[in-house]
Formats: C-alpha cells, sequence, structure tokens
C-alpha cells in the first residue's frame, strides 16, 4: 500500500496533475447518471430524440479526436486541456437550461460533448505521461487510475443525492462550475510550471 501511495506522497507535478484531474473529473462524473433521467423525466424526449443525440455526440467524438490529436500535436497538451474544459463546462449547462419547447437544443449539447470530451481524453493522456517519471510509470499511472475510479465511484452517488435535493439542473450547473473551476486550475499550474 505504501508503494502504490508514493507518488502521491512525493509531491510535484504529479500532484498537481491529480488536483487538476480530480476537479475535472467532479465536473464531468458528478452528472453521470443523471443526464438520461433528465432527457426522458424532465425533457420527455423520445427514443428518436436521444438516438439523434447520441449519433451526433459519437460523430462529434470522432471528429474531435482526429482535431484534437493535431492541436495537442502543435500547441502541447495543457492548452488543448484548457481549452476543452472550458468547451465541455458548456455541455452540462447547455443540457440543463433545454425545455421539452426546445429539445433540438439537446443536439447542440451532443456536438459540444463529442467536440471538447475528445480534447479532455487526449490532453489526460498526454498530460499523465508528462508528469510520471519513465521509470516508474506503472506506479504513478495505477495511482492514477486508481484515483479516477474513486471519483467514478463516489461522484455519481453523490450527484444523484444532491438532485434528490435540488433538482438535476442545479447538479448539471455545478457540474460546469466544477469543470471551469478545472480549466482555471490548469492555467494556474502552467503558469507555475514557467
Amino acid at each position: 500500500a505504501a508503494e502504490l501511495l508514493r507518488p502521491l506522497l512525493e509531491g510535484g507535478e504529479f500532484i498537481r496533475f491529480s488536483a487538476v484531474t480530480f476537479v475535472l473529473r467532479l465536473g464531468l462524473y458528478f452528472p453521470a447518471g443523471l443526464y438520461s433521467v433528465f432527457w426522458v423525466r424532465d425533457l420527455q424526449a423520445s427514443d428518436a430524440w436521444i438516438g439523434w443525440r447520441t449519433t451526433v455526440g459519437n460523430v462529434a467524438l470522432m471528429v474531435g479526436y482526429y482535431f484534437w490529436g493535431r492541436v495537442a500535436a502543435r500547441r502541447g497538451h495543457l492548452p488543448v486541456l484548457v481549452l476543452a474544459t472550458v468547451g465541455l463546462g458548456a455541455y452540462p449547462l447547455l443540457t440543463s437550461l433545454t425545455t421539452p419547447s426546445l429539445l433540438p437544443l439537446l443536439l447542440v449539447a451532443a456536438l459540444i460533448w463529442g467536440l471538447f470530451a475528445s480534447g479532455i481524453d487526449v490532453s489526460l493522456f498526454e498530460g499523465l505521461l508528462a508528469v510520471t517519471p519513465d521509470d516508474r510509470r506503472p506506479h504513478f499511472v495505477a495511482m492514477n487510475t486508481a484515483l479516477a475510479n474513486l471519483v467514478a465511484f463516489g461522484a455519481p452517488i453523490v450527484g444523484a443525492a444532491a438532485a434528490q435535493q435540488a433538482g438535476i439542473p442545479p447538479v448539471l450547473f455545478v457540474s460546469s462550475v466544477c469543470l471551469l473551476a478545472s480549466a482555471a486550475l490548469v492555467v494556474l499550474w502552467r503558469q507555475k510550471r514557467g
């Protein structure tokens, strides 16, 4: 157990990366179990609307991987992480503003999700490689995976409990705030790195 925790105890860039990605993952996973409930129960979206939303999102995701891969190769992973996180912050916010009479906003939100979620995937992978020493990378990757899974498990439970008390739109708003906060943390991290 001590060996697994060593990457967190050593400090440095991995700790900063872990803090940024913790906040980012809160934003991603906090409402994870609520989207489909919101689409069906609150928006009364039909299977067709949900199908179109999924298609638009997945096509945008494929295009996004190609685009962000090229941008990251030229500009680096941190600018991509900032832009993608700010962009993805619009997804839960726009979803929360959708009403049954404005269902086409679901397609716009899906487009935003696909384009920017792919940028986060690309930059997180590159970011993890940049902050882990080659000779001990498996330990650092294991710790990163453990932290990611901890948030992926706990945040949706907390999000669902919060939605029971406050409703789904406020939880989606909190998700947007977390994503924008993580973008701000990336900017601060980038400035400290010089």
